[in-house]
Order: C-alpha cells, then structure tokens, then sequence
C-alpha cells in the first residue's frame, strides 16, 4: 500500500516537472516574440508615432523595460534569430543567448556547441565557460569584451568625474560669503 502512494506522489511531482517545463519554454518563446516586436518597433521608428524621440525612453515608458534590458534582448534576437537563422523554439532563455553573442559572432564555427552550451548549462557556468574561452587562452577575453569593458570603465570614469564635480559645486555653495570689512 505504501509503495502505491509513493509511486503517485511521483507521480504528481512529475506531473509538476512537466508543467514547468512547459511554462519555462512559453516563457523563453514570449520574450522571443517580445525581441521582434522591439526589433520592428526600433527598426521602423514606430516609438516616434506615441511621442517618444528615443527609442530607450520608449522601452522604459511604454514597454516598463529598462534600455539596458531591451538592448541585451534585441542583441540576442539579431545574432541568434536575423543573423544565423536560429527559431526561437530551437534556443534557450534570450539572456543566456546574449551571453555567448560576442563569442558566437566572432567564431561563427562554434556557435552550435555554444548554444548547446547555453542549452545545458545554468548562467553562472556558462559565464565560467566563456571567461574560460578564447581560442585556447585561459581567461583571456573577446574583442568584444574588451570593447564592452572599454565603454564601461570610460562610462564609470565620467560618472565619477561629474561626481566629484556636483559635490564640489555643492560644497562651494554651502560655504559661508566671507563679509569684507
């Protein structure tokens, strides 16, 4: 009698497993379809038709998606889908995809381990992997990489510039007139 019981709670819990599969892959298909909307909407300036001059101030206040966001979707969707003719119920989860992009771009022969990569592994080994790759080089990175990081380090470099320039602006204005006598 036991052994029935447990057979039917396995049972159900496969039943479970199943459905969140299910749902995970209906998931992975909408923010596929979502990546081609935004791709239209972009490509075609149909933001510019609502009011909005840029196309991240859209996303951000039509879509409720930050700028960063949308471009790491779309840079998925453009080299999986436009680029190397992927169907989106062939890929995994678009972020994943974004990862290896750079990767896959720059070494087009590998890009169906990569996926397969993407496929199986969880987002922190894949991003293991790829610090891992390089053409053989230990943790050596892509073109890029280097650029994305270059972009970055210039961006925090600017942002601490206008920083320190607000605080001394501020402090300027706080201090106190001295009165000449």
């Amino acid at each position: 009698m036991a052994t029935k019981g447990i057979a039917t709670k396995a049972e159900q819990e496969f039943e479970v497993v199943k459905q969140l599969r299910s749902l995970f892959s209906s998931v992975h298909i909408g923010l596929w379809k979502a990546a081609e909307l935004l791709f239209l909407v972009r490509d075609r300036k149909g933001y510019q038709s609502l009011g909005y001059d840029d196309f991240a101030d859209y996303c951000e206040g039509e879509v409720g998606k930050a700028a960063s966001t949308v471009h790491q979707l779309l840079k998925a969707y453009e080299v999986a889908i436009l680029k190397y003719g992927y169907k989106p119920e062939d890929l995994p989860d678009p972020s994943k995809v974004y990862l290896i992009s750079g990767i896959i771009e720059e070494s087009p022969g590998e890009k169906d381990e990569w996926m397969q990569k993407a496929h199986n592994l969880t987002a922190a080994d894949l991003r293991r992997e790829k610090r891992n790759f390089v053409h053989g080089e230990e943790n050596a990175c892509t073109k890029w990489e280097l650029q994305v990081y270059e972009v970055c380090v210039e961006g925090s470099k600017e942002r601490h510039r206008r920083f320190d320039l607000e605080k001394k602006l501020q402090a300027m204005e706080k201090k106190p007139k001295k009165k000449k006598s």
